[in-house]
C-alpha cells in the first residue's frame, strides 16, 4: 500500500521515493526517474529537493538549446555525489555539464569525480565548489570516444563506488557501522558468485546463476540467515546501480533477487524449529560461570545475559549507554540492528554483579574519539573487520570458544555466545510475557505511529521488563550467582 505525503513523495515497501524528472530507458523511450530515498523522511525530504533543484537547472538549460531533458548515468552520478558531500548547486557546473554530458559518460570520468570529491577534499574548506570539481575530473579523464560507464564500469570497481556511497551514510547517521559492516561482508560474496565483469554484461543468467550458488547450502555451508541477508543486500546493490545509471537490466532482477528461508531448510532443521529454538539450561550457564577464570570471561557472560547482547552490540557499546552512578545502574543504547528501521531503544537495569565487572573494566578503557566502552588490551574494538581482506575479528568469540573447551558439557550444548541472548529472552518471554520479551530484545516496532508521532522513550516503560531482569537472576540463576534456593510458591487452598 501506498502513502502520499503533501511534499510529493510516496512511501511504499519501506521506503520513500519521488519521481523527479526523465531517464532515457532501453528503448529509447522518455521515462519518468524514481528515486529511492531510504527510510528517514527528513533525509528523504532534503534529497528529494536538492534532486528536484538540479533537474530543474538541466531542465533550463536543454530548454535554451531546444533539446528534451533527461537524466544520464554520469549526471545521476553527479547529483548523488553533489548530495552527499553538500555541495551547492551552482549554475555554470550546471550548463557545463549539461553540455558535455551528451557525449562523456564514461567510467573514467566517474571515477576521476569520485577521486576528486574524496572525503578528505570534500570535508576540508580549502576544497573548491562542485563546477571546479567537475572542472578537474572532466581535464583528468574526458576523451569524447570513450564508451559508456556500463561497458567499461566493471563490477568491483561499482561496487567500491556503493561502498562509498554506504560510509557516506554512516557519516551521516543514516545508516549504522554493523550495516555497513554486514553490507561489505555481502558483496564479498556477490563478487565470489559473480565474476569481475562489465556492468554490462551482467544479465539474467549471471544473476540467477549467483543466486543459485548462494542458496546452495550443501556446498558453501551458510546458514539460512545469511543466505536470505545476502540475497537482500545484493538486490539492494543492484537496485542502486540501477537507480544511478550504472546499470540498465532488460529482466525484473528484483523478482530475482528473492530467497524463501521456509524453503532453505532441511527437514531436520524444520522439525528443531518446530520444537523451538535451543537455549541454555540454569545449569549450564551455572557450570560455564563457574569455569570462568577471570573477570573478562565473566563480564562477557553477565552482558550477554543481563543486556541479551550479542558480540557485535557488546563491542559498540559506548560510554555515554552506561550510566552506573544512577539510581538504579542501568544500560540504554539504541540496538544498532535497528538503526536503519526505527532506532529501537533498549533499558536494562544492570545486575550487582554486572556493575562491578562492567565498572572496573571501563576504568581501564582509554578515551577514544567515539568513546568505546570495551576495546582490547591493544586498543582495538571487541568487533570489528579488517581493512585489508574484511574478515571478521572477534575476540569475545575466541574468548567463548576457550571456556566452553575447559567446560563438561556435550559439544551439542556448547553453543555459541549468541544463545545467552536466545536463553534470556526465554526466561524473561516464561516471566512476563511476549511483550517484554520484545523489550528485552529491542526488537523493531515499524508502526507508522511509533515512528513519527512518539517522543522520548521514559524509562518507567520499562518498569515491567526492569522487575523481570531482577527476578531471572534470583529466581532462574541463583546457582549461578550462588544465591539461596528460591522457596518455591505455595498456593492458598
Amino acid at each position: 500500500m501506498k502513502t502520499k505525503n503533501k511534499n510529493s513523495l510516496t512511501f511504499h515497501n519501506g521506503q520513500f521515493r519521488a519521481s523527479i524528472g526523465y531517464e532515457l530507458k532501453g528503448d529509447g523511450q522518455r521515462k519518468p526517474k524514481v528515486f529511492m530515498l531510504g527510510s528517514d523522511e527528513r533525509i528523504a525530504k532534503i534529497k528529494a529537493d536538492s534532486f528536484r533543484t538540479i533537474w530543474k537547472n538541466l531542465k533550463d538549460v536543454n530548454a535554451t538549446d531546444g533539446k528534451q531533458a533527461c537524466w544520464s548515468p554520469f549526471f545521476l552520478d553527479y547529483a548523488m555525489k553533489l548530495y552527499m558531500s553538500r555541495m551547492s548547486v551552482v549554475e555554470d557546473s550546471i550548463h557545463e555539464i549539461a553540455a558535455f554530458n551528451t557525449q562523456s559518460q564514461s567510467a573514467q570520468v566517474v571515477a576521476a569525480f569520485h577521486s576528486l570529491g574524496s572525503d578528505a577534499q570534500r570535508h576540508s574548506p580549502s576544497i573548491p565548489d562542485g563546477h571546479e570539481i567537475f572542472r578537474q575530473a572532466k581535464s583528468a579523464a574526458w576523451s569524447p570516444d570513450q564508451s559508456t560507464s556500463g561497458q567499461k564500469l566493471m563490477l568491483s570497481a561499482a561496487m567500491e563506488m556503493y561502498k562509498e556511497h554506504l560510509i557516506n551514510e554512516v557519516r551521516s547517521n543514516e545508516r549504522s557501522r554493523a550495516s555497513l559492516n554486514r553490507k561489505t561482508a555481502s558483496l564479498r560474496v556477490v563478487l565470489k558468485n559473480v565474476s569481475d565483469q562489465p556492468l554490462n554484461g551482467i544479465g539474467y543468467t549471471q544473476i540467477s546463476d549467483a543466486i543459485a550458488a548462494i542458496k546452495h547450502r550443501s556446498v558453501n555451508g551458510y546458514a539460512v540467515d545469511t543466505i536470505t541477508t545476502t540475497i537482500k543486500d545484493m538486490r539492494a546493490f543492484f537496485s542502486w546501480l540501477e537507480d544511478t545509471g550504472k546499470w540498465k537490466p532488460d529482466f525484473n532482477f528484483s523478482k530475482v533477487c528473492r530467497a524463501k528461508s521456509n524453503k532453505l531448510y532441511t527437514l531436520s532443521e524444520k522439525k528443531q524449529r518446530g520444537s523451538g529454538q535451543k537455549i541454555f539450561t540454569p545449569d549450564e550457564l551455572a557450570t560455564i560461570y563457574a569455569a570462568a577464570t577471570s573477570n573478562t570471561q565473566k563480564l562477557y557472560i553477565l552482558l550477554g545475559l543481563n543486556l541479551a547482547a550479542t558480540q557485535a552490540q557488546i563491542s559498540d557499546l559506548v560510554m555515554d549507554d552506561i550510566n552506573l552512578q544512577a539510581n538504579p545502574p542501568h544500560v540504554r543504547f539504541i540496538r544498532s540492528k535497528t538503526i536503519d528501521v526505527t532506532g529501537t531503544v533498549g533499558y536494562y537495569e544492570l545486575w550487582p554483579e554486572t556493575v562491578a565487572l562492567l565498572s572496573e573494566r571501563i576504568k581501564r578503557t582509554p578515551k577514544t574519539k567515539e568513546g568505546w566502552a570495551l576495546l582490547t588490551k591493544d586498543g582495538a574494538k571487541m568487533v570489528y573487520f579488517k581493512e585489508a581482506n574484511g574478515s571478521r575479528c572477534d575476540c569475545i568469540y575466541r574468548a567463548w570458544k576457550k571456556l566452553l573447551d575447559k567446560t563438561e558439557l556435550q559439544k551439542d550444548r556448547q553453543l555459541s555466545f549468541k544463545y545467552l541472548r536466545k536463553t534470556a529472552s526465554d526466561m524473561v518471554r516464561k516471566l512476563a510475557g511476549e511483550a517484554v520479551q520484545k523489550q528485552m530484545l529491542a526488537h523493531a516496532n515499524t508502526s507508522m505511529a511509533t515512528r513519527h508521532y512518539t517522543g522520548e522513550i521514559d524509562p518507567s516503560e520499562f518498569d515491567k521488563l526492569s522487575k523481570t531482569i531482577h527476578q531471572i537472576r534470583t529466581e532462574k540463576l541463583w546457582k549461578m550467582f550462588g544465591l539461596p534456593e528460591p522457596k518455591p510458591l505455595v498456593l492458598a487452598a
